[in-house]
């Protein structure tokens, strides 16, 4: 044999696989609550028991959402073979027969998410909430903050330092928004733990001026993403139950760490539109079909014994609060549309303003001298309304509508006896971009991730 014809032959023989039964290739990838695995097995699949079987899918775990068996049979002959080359080819027999061959295919989703998506829902939502909350043990210690004593020790304002749309378990990919914007729980915490550091520095320099009396802090709904879309339930990253959980104990360290400053604080919450249980935003007890209000009766247990804080929830689509005698209407802003503000208010003094209400309710004086809300996600100070930002800015559905990208940012001003504002700041938060928990906040959202995460 030629040197060439062997090199031929050596080449053909490394290309063909040792003979031998293989390993069989095997891959499983989990994207938030759904899985995808591809197995390869010598052992013949042709039912939905099977195919459990041979991947060892702990249906504990995992849910069969739906499946297919696909079925068809393939027809051949013998092969022809020779003892050697100057041999003819025999085939042992022409006669074709038939082989059944299958293919099994099932979709998966996490099984305490399809338990919660099904008629038992609200039943397993608090039993998924109350595991959590039992089994952890939650304490975040004040931390005080060292007083200056006031130059203007007479003058005295109230400080408001407004939070809404956090969004909490919300995922933001930057590859899906262009690059623009990136967001999960862990960025969520450590926006949170920026803006309470922001607000201290803010208002400890206006102590050392004039006297702080109290904080107000609207909490405007929107805590956490919840699943009322579709989309959200694969790219969450934590499940209702857990978020509801993590949502009230992160408000709860930020309402702490502002109360360091040894100032009363003063919570007003309002519910959003996000953590609804229903498909749409209802009228009658809209409250108590939003998880924002669980939210806030777990937020306010957790707060009850912190010395100078009162909280407050509101039921109503539209709460309100009188400071220093000016009348202020809060609310999450729901059906509110951006550059129609004017006409918002329009229609509240139209509610607020009408004799029958006024009659029912004893109110006097103006309607409202502003109105706080948040939902837009775009902050700005109007003449008599303030809309809040939020803490998660551009995601998908901003590039999806092709809307004007927008910051990451909260509002903060104060109230004076005179004015109804004096001064105000918007808080940016968008450069915050990281995972790190190099913070408390952080650290503890790690830790709860890791423990109760998807």
């Amino acid at each position: 044999m030629s040197q060439a014809k062997e090199q031929i032959l050596d080449r053909a023989r490394a290309q063909v696989p040792p003979s031998g039964p293989q390993k069989p290739a095997e891959t499983f990838e989990v994207s938030g609550d759904e899985a995808t695995l591809t197995k390869t097995t010598v052992r013949r699949v042709k039912s939905l028991e099977d195919l459990i079987e041979v991947c060892s899918i702990d249906t504990k775990v995992w849910y069969v959402e739906r499946w297919v068996c696909n079925k068809w049979e393939m027809g051949s002959v013998p092969r022809a073979t020779r003892a050697s080359e100057a041999d003819k080819w025999i085939r042992p027999s022409t006669k074709a027969s038939t082989v059944e061959l299958f293919q099994v295919k099932a979709w998966l989703i996490r099984a305490d998410v399809k338990r919660l998506q099904g008629p038992e829902g609200k039943a397993e939502f608090l039993k998924q909430f109350r595991a959590i909350v039992r089994e952890d043990r939650f304490h975040f210690p004040r931390r005080p903050v060292q007083k200056i004593d006031p130059v203007h020790k007479g003058d005295a304002e109230i400080a408001v330092v407004c939070s809404s749309d956090l969004h909490l378990s919300e995922t933001v990919r930057p590859d899906d928004a262009n690059g623009i914007n990136v967001y999960n729980t862990l960025i969520a915490a450590n926006r949170l733990w920026e803006h309470a550091q922001k607000v201290k520095s803010i208002l400890a320099r206006h102590m050392s001026l004039y006297t702080i009396e109290q904080i107000w802090m609207p909490l405007l709904g929107d805590v956490i993403s919840g699943t009322v879309h579709e989309e959200f339930v694969p790219t969450n990253d934590l499940s209702d139950p857990a978020a509801v959980v993590l949502g009230a104990r992160l408000y709860a360290m930020f309402v702490t760490e502002i109360a360091g400053l040894g100032i009363p604080v003063l919570i007003d919450a309002v519910h959003g539109n996000h953590a609804r249980t229903t498909p749409k935003m209802p009228t009658k007890r809209q409250a108590r079909t939003n998880m924002d209000w669980q939210i806030y009766e777990h937020l306010s247990d957790l707060l009850r014994a912190l010395p100078g804080v009162e909280m407050n929830i509101t039921t109503s689509q539209i709460g309100q609060r009188k400071l220093y005698g000016w009348n202020y209407l809060f609310e999450h802003g729901v059906c509110v549309t951006n550059g129609k503000e004017e006409d918002f208010e329009a229609r509240l003094r139209a509610l607020f303003d009408d004799a029958i209400y006024r009659e029912a309710t004893g109110s006097m004086g103006s309607s409202f001298d502003q109105v706080v809300i948040g939902n837009l996600h775009k902050p700005k100070f109007l003449e008599r309304t303030v809309v809040n930002g939020s803490y998660i800015g551009q995601n998908e559905l901003g590039q999806s509508w092709r809307l004007k990208p927008i910051r990451a940012q909260q509002l903060m001003w104060g109230v004076g006896k005179k004015y109804p504002r004096t001064w105000q700041y918007q808080l940016d938060l968008t450069h915050i971009k990281h995972e790190s928990p190099d913070n408390p906040f952080g650290e503890y959202a790690a830790w709860f991730q890791k423990k109760h995460g998807k």
